[in-house]
């Protein structure tokens, strides 16, 4: 009988580390976003507000989802900050 904290497989892949999987495909994710005709079409697609559902998943996929930050004064106002990956959407210099 297992004890509680206790691992099935001692010997498995330590808890916290990457898995192929999971890295393959935030690879292929980045490998989309990050290339030039790609990033200007879904900037004019941003701009004319059609840009599909899928393009958000491969963003959280490539650099994880936005962090959202909700600051509350002491007069009750509210303040919601969202950061996430700004440098993504800056094209590359022209070659």
């Amino acid at each position: 009988m297992f004890q509680p904290g206790q691992s099935g497989n001692p010997a498995g892949r330590r808890m916290g580390s990457p898995n192929k999987v999971t890295q393959e495909i935030r690879d292929a994710a980045r490998a989309i976003i990050e290339n030039r005709a790609y990033v200007t079409k879904l900037k004019a697609r941003l701009i004319d507000g059609k840009a599909p559902h899928m393009e958000v998943l491969l963003f959280h996929y490539a650099y994880g989802k936005p962090q959202e930050t909700l600051n509350i004064d002491q007069r009750g106002d509210m303040n919601l900050q969202i950061t996430w990956m700004p440098h993504v959407l800056a094209l590359p210099a022209a070659e």
